[in-house]
């Protein structure tokens, strides 16, 4: 063997920041996806408490608040997918390590779904909370 191949083959592995990894690991779908399904639930809640009225509003309300949630669990069917499909394709067993970095790359769309849905969820109930008191002030 050649003195460069022995170094390749022994050389450090590159790292890299944690944000770096994270946004590969959301790829640049979910990167654009979630965010804005989190931003257009925030927006549809908002309108709903301002102009809904009756039980179709909180229908809707409880059907838009997880979307980004549902979109996130998405991504990591599709990441397992990925993963599996790699795994199956290789001639060789891969190392625990390495299937453990597909799988927790496709856990981080479901983690970001979860966390872009808290803004609407915090939103729609305290707006309901607030149209409650409301109505039940202009009733009495």
């Amino acid at each position: 063997m050649s003195d460069e191949l022995l170094s390749e083959e022994f050389a450090e592995p590159v790292r890299q920041s944690y944000l770096m990894w994270f946004f590969s690991a959301l790829g640049m779908k979910y990167t654009l996806l979630l965010p804005l399904a989190g931003f257009v639930a925030f927006l549809i809640v908002a309108f709903l408490l301002w102009k809904g009225k009756g039980p179709a509003m909180i229908g809707a309300i409880v059907l838009v608040v997880p979307a980004p949630v549902y979109l996130g669990v998405l991504g990591v069917v599709e990441g397992m997918m990925a993963s599996f499909q790699v795994i199956a394709m290789s001639s060789t067993a891969p190392k625990p390590s390495e299937i453990a970095e597909g799988i927790s790359m496709s856990l981080v769309s479901a983690m970001v779904g979860l966390v872009l849905t808290i803004p609407a969820y915090i939103l729609a109930t305290l707006g309901l909370v607030v149209r409650s008191l409301v109505g039940e002030s202009k009733s009495g």
